[in-house]
């Protein structure tokens, strides 16, 4: 007796595989990260500002609320900025040879501590899958650091621009992290231009300043 073929199983449709989309994103997790790192370095920015203005606590000065956002902002606003762009490169990168990568993610960083402040972590992309070949994979991997390095230069020299040499006090809490080796014997500007009273100190007085308070020190020891 042949058997009834509607009470046989019905035979499943033939599987048929496709790739996931690329680029595929949560751009609201994205945007939550990259509010709360703007949030949490404008806080350290302005606390270094603060620090910068009163001569680290040497003098007492009155800050509003509005002043010390609009100082913390020019902090946030260069970290966000080399760090974004460093990301982006990867990103573009990967976008130029369809190599599937996410958007970055910044991580916001703040500990009630005033050690050592910074606001964040850093940034980070995710790259998705294997990349083709080792040129793709410099290409990619030189492209952050490229894209990084090209706002963090105009950073460094606007940012010693706009700044004072100041001495730091014999006790100050926090990390000294020292003269930056980029400024060692680097001579940009050899004279203190003097405007209004006060003075305007270029790269160049770094190393006159650090060996003034080494003379300074010498003779207290004394």
């Amino acid at each position: 007796m042949a058997p009834d073929v509607d009470s046989l199983p019905a035979i499943p449709p033939e599987f048929s595989w496709s790739p996931r989309p690329k680029f595929r994103d949560r751009r609201w997790l994205h945007a939550v990260l990259f509010l709360a790192t703007i949030i949490t370095t404008t806080l350290v920015g302005s606390m270094h500002y603060a620090s910068f203005a009163s001569d680290f606590g040497a003098n007492d000065v009155a800050f509003s609320t509005a002043e010390l956002v609009r100082y913390g902002l020019w902090y946030s606003g260069t970290v966000l900025t080399i760090l974004g762009c460093h990301e982006l490169g990867h990103y573009l990168a990967c976008r130029y040879y369809d190599v599937d990568a996410s958007l970055p993610f910044f991580i916001p960083f703040l500990i009630p501590l005033a050690v050592f402040q910074t606001g964040t972590f850093g940034a980070f992309i995710r790259i998705r899958e294997p990349i083709p070949s080792k040129r793709m994979l410099f290409d990619i991997g030189i492209a952050g650091p490229i894209a990084g390095f090209a706002i963090a230069l105009p950073a460094m020299f606007i940012g010693m621009a706009m700044s004072r040499v100041v001495l730091l006090p014999t006790h100050m809490d926090g990390i000294n992290l020292g003269e930056p080796p980029r400024t060692r014997g680097f001579d940009l500007s050899k004279t203190v231009q003097r405007r209004g009273g006060g003075a305007r100190t270029g790269p160049g007085t770094y190393r006159k300043a650090i060996d003034r308070r080494d003379s300074l020190s010498e003779r207290r020891d004394r």
